[in-house]
Parts: structure tokens; sequence; C-alpha cells
């Protein structure tokens, strides 16, 4: 009778454990940007943890993938830390320039020096 009770709690700890694992290693999108054709996107991931205070910088991911049918080639992946007064990126800290072959991605804000990144589409 013990085992018929215990081995559903187990499955359900192991479950509970793997989906959690999965999320907090699994970076959260905070901005994307598409091209007008919709073959080239750009995203901002930050990685899921949980900070007690603010942090005056935070680390995040930029990201250019081009879609070609269902694959995603990724064309640039870059990290860098943002400073904003203890704020999180926003869309008002970046701009996005979409040229013919390439994709311009320019961040800054008062607290930092500008960071430019470029990739070829």
């Amino acid at each position: 009778m013990k085992k018929k009770k215990i081995i559903p709690i187990i499955i359900s700890a192991i479950l509970l454990v793997s989906i959690t694992s999965i999320f907090f290693l699994t970076p959260k999108t905070v901005l994307k940007y598409e091209s007008d054709d919709n073959k080239v996107v750009v995203y901002i991931t930050q990685p899921r943890n949980f900070n007690l205070a603010p942090m005056r910088n935070q680390d995040y991911t930029l990201i250019v993938k081009r879609k070609d049918g269902v694959i995603k080639k990724t064309l640039l992946k870059e990290e860098f830390n943002f400073y904003a007064d203890s704020s999180g990126i926003d869309g008002c800290f970046v701009d996005v320039v979409w040229h013919s072959d390439s994709v311009t991605i320019t961040i800054d804000s008062k607290e930092m020096n500008g960071k430019i990144f470029e990739a070829s589409c």
C-alpha cells in the first residue's frame, strides 16, 4: 500500500524540480524587434534570477536571428551590461535601424557609454 502512495509523490517531485529548473535556465525575452519582412528578429534576453536589492547594472544578451522557413539561424549573439540608475532595459534605451543587408542596434543610457552592435543579414 505504501508504494502506491510514494510513487506518485516521487513522480510529482521530479516533475516539479524539472519544470522549475527549465524555467530558471531559460532566459526571459525582454525586448523583441522584427524586420518589415519578418525574416530577421532582434531579441534582448535576460537571465531569470532574483536580486533582493536593485542592481546598478544588469546583464543581458542581444541575439539576432534570421528565419529561413522553420529554421532560425543565429547571426549575432553578444552579452552586455546595461547601466540605467538601477532600472532594467526598456525600448527607450534601444535603437534598431534596419538596412538592406544588415541591422544596427544601439543601446545607450545616461549612465553608460553607448554600445553599437551590427549584424549582416
